[in-house]
């Protein structure tokens, strides 16, 4: 009885391999044509909704790379059930365990997933000239007196692992770049011991860590200049 069914699902992992081979086919086109977008066009509306709608498709392949693993981690369950256990509702036995992990499934950790956050990193730098995270003066250097001189073009105020405009910039002490301290710890707290830089590339070997991070004041300043300005155009 075992070894039937074992034959079915041995069957439905190598339809299951194929599948994943597909996804990561198609992650890759998807990240391939928004880069090619974002280069033709930067600048329009029709640009931006075109990368929101690959976004979102990135989203669904992640969310059928989650269902795959899950399900694999399932029949891993399984099979080591039968090796050591007299039992015969595999089935049940299946359901159950995919059930369970699937119980904490949520839409908004998708956006954690490696090739969402590779995908969004990959166009960041496409719009910055790829520059993903230009390193700012180190926080230890400077003083609430500093008068730093910033550009535009120099400054990339934006949060490498949220993509969103950073208000509380805090900067990594061993690698020295710069996260939105919200983000940053709310990443730090889904990955734990595992949480790396999140900026693409970064050479720093160690996981990041809330005692790394650091105000980096300047930055803090540059944002709030930047902020005044812009609400002075619309006054």
């Amino acid at each position: 009885m075992a070894m039937a069914y074992m034959s079915h699902v041995n069957k439905a992992l190598e339809t299951v391999t194929k599948v994943q081979t597909y996804i990561m086919a198609g992650t890759e086109h998807t990240t391939d044509v928004a880069l090619d977008v974002v280069e033709h066009e930067k600048d329009s509306e029709s640009g931006t909704m075109k990368v929101d709608k690959l976004r979102e498709i990135m989203l669904d392949y992640n969310r059928m790379d989650r269902d795959i693993q899950q399900f694999l981690e399932a029949v891993d369950f399984v099979k080591e059930k039968i090796a050591n256990e007299d039992c015969s509702n595999y089935e049940d036995l299946l359901d159950t365990k995919l059930k369970e992990l699937q119980r904490n499934n949520k839409d908004e950790t998708l956006k954690q997933h490696e090739k969402y956050v590779e995908f969004n990193q990959k166009i960041l730098q496409e719009l910055n000239g790829d520059v993903a995270d230009p390193v700012m003066p180190g926080p230890s250097t400077l003083t609430e007196d500093d008068d730093i001189e910033m550009t535009q073009q120099d400054i990339n105020t934006k949060c490498p692992y949220t993509l969103k405009e950073m208000v509380q910039p805090v900067s990594n002490i061993h690698c020295k770049h710069t996260y939105d301290k919200k983000g940053i710890e709310e990443y730090i707290k889904h990955k734990k011991n595992r949480a790396k830089c999140p900026v693409a590339g970064c050479a720093n070997p160690n996981p990041v860590r809330i005692s790394d991070l650091a105000d980096n004041t300047a930055l803090r300043r540059y944002i709030d200049r930047k902020n005044r300005k812009a609400g002075a155009k619309h006054t």
